[in-house]
Formats: structure tokens, C-alpha cells, sequence
């Protein structure tokens, strides 16, 4: 089975690939810092293959996919986890900036589907795992361009589960609220602290991991993580009367990036 992983160097991305490792499994890891996948590589136990690439760059943004195609063959499950976010008023981002966020948040993730789709029919097999966010039903103040992006991949990734069904072919979509990882700190440092930000459930990337493993292998449809955040997408109602009561001010610094984010370039 060969399972591509991007945004693989660090937190959520790290854990699927930790989780997925095993014996008969062979794994693309996906990101910018190579140094990172390389010691991710070290810890792991089954055949891997580290690519370097950059998803914010529109010059050829499918390389990563057909060098993991070329090294280990067809995709069996497609794992699109890397992201950026800026936590910040809306005004103080640049076209620059926001057009970065939308092609790794959406544009990558839907042209990576639309290459591995073809041959997933064909064999009537394969995962599509989207990794979206409770942003995409439950829109904070601060996450306004993060929450459209995930609104999209969110979007898309229903209808194409229900498109494709009776395929052989599955979408798995994952909404994960905050969550402890590297990314995930940043995020909350960017808001003014205050009670009832200390008391928002926050999930560990392990046990979320461990998840989307057993979903890909059950052919479950959908993650909300932590549980808390399924009343969002019940009720959206609650999760957008949650955020405008609760969710703190931003800071209003410019979001700093995370050593080795996908928008950092040299």
C-alpha cells in the first residue's frame, strides 16, 4: 500500500505518518523542510521516501506527487494535511499572503485528487483523506481567509464522498478543532488570553492520528475531533454563537511562521 502524507514534518501531518507505518506499507512524506522528514524517516519502521517541496509555489505544483508515483507506484491513499493560517484581522493581510493560504489550503489538495483520481477509479480502490477543520462549519473572528479555505476543501470533500459512491473509491474528511501541535500553539498565542479561551477542548495529534487510521481502514466517512465540536456541526447555530461570544481578540501581530511552515521560502 503506498500512502502519500504531506505536510508530514510536523504535528497532525507527523502523526499520520507515524500511525500509518507498518510492515507492507510504503510512505511519500510531503513538506518543505526536508531536515524534519529526514528525521521522521529515522524513527520509522517500513519503506519511506522524504520529498521536498514547496505547496505554495504554483509553478508545478504537482512534482511532489509524481516523484512519490515514480518511487513507489500508484497511490493507494492520499493523505492532503498541509495548511497555513493567519490568525489576525482580516485588513492586515496582503493579496500575497492570502493567495499562498488558498493554493496549499485548497488549490493543491483538489489538483492532487484530480491527478490520483483517474487510476483510484480505474483499480475501483483507494483513499481520499482531507484534512479540513471545524473552521470549515464553525467560522471564528481572526480565521477569516483560513475559514473560507477550509469551508471550500470541506465542501468539496463532501460532495466527492458522496460522488464517488459504490466506486471502490473513498473520501475520508477529517475536522479537527484545536489541537495541540506546533501550528496549534502559534494559533492560540495570536489571541488575547482570557478565560474562556482555557477552557476550549483541545485534542492531541496521536490519538487523532490513530483515527484516521482506523477510519481509513473501516471506510468511515467523517472525523469531528474533539468530540465537543460535533455539536458545531449539528447545530451550526451553537458553534458560530460559541466563536462570536468567545473566541478572543487577536493580538494584531502578523502572524509569525512556524520553523519549517510551507510559507517560509528561500
Amino acid at each position: 500500500m503506498h500512502i502519500v502524507v504531506t505536510g508530514a514534518s510536523s504535528g497532525i501531518g507527523r502523526e499520520i505518518a507515524k500511525a500509518f507505518d507498518g510492515e507492507g506499507r510504503r510512505l511519500s512524506l510531503v513538506a518543505r523542510r526536508l531536515s524534519l522528514l529526514e528525521e521522521l524517516r529515522a524513527e520509522m519502521r517500513g519503506e519511506t521516501h522524504a520529498i521536498r517541496a514547496d505547496l505554495a509555489d504554483p509553478a508545478d505544483q504537482l512534482a511532489w506527487l509524481r516523484e512519490a508515483e515514480e518511487h513507489f507506484g500508484p497511490v493507494d491513499v492520499l493523505v492532503n494535511n498541509a495548511g497555513v493560517s493567519y490568525v489576525e484581522p482580516v485588513q492586515g493581510i496582503d493579496r500575497e499572503r492570502i493567495a499562498t493560504l488558498f493554493q496549499v489550503n485548497v488549490h493543491v489538495p483538489i489538483a492532487a485528487i484530480h491527478h490520483v483520481l483517474p487510476g483510484m477509479l480505474a483499480r475501483r480502490s483507494g483513499v481520499i483523506v482531507n484534512i479540513v477543520s471545524n473552521a470549515a462549519f464553525s467560522p471564528a473572528p481572526y480565521f477569516c481567509h483560513y475559514a473560507a479555505s477550509k469551508g471550500a476543501l470541506g465542501n468539496f470533500s463532501e460532495s466527492l464522498r458522496m460522488e464517488l459512491r459504490k466506486t471502490g473509491v473513498r473520501v475520508l474528511s477529517v475536522y479537527p478543532g484545536p489541537v495541540e501541535t506546533p501550528m496549534g500553539d502559534r494559533n492560540w498565542s495570536q489571541l488575547e488570553q482570557s478565560a474562556s479561551s482555557r477552557l476550549a477542548p483541545i485534542g492531541d495529534a496521536a490519538v487523532l492520528a490513530k483515527m484516521i487510521v482506523d477510519a481509513v481502514e473501516s471506510g468511515k466517512a467523517r472525523i469531528i475531533y474533539p468530540r465537543f465540536y460535533l455539536l458545531g456541526w449539528w447545530f451550526p447555530w451553537f458553534g458560530r454563537w460559541v466563536a462570536e461570544r468567545f473566541v478572543p481578540r487577536a493580538t494584531g501581530a502578523v502572524t509569525p511562521p512556524l520553523p519549517g511552515d510551507l510559507e517560509q521560502r528561500h
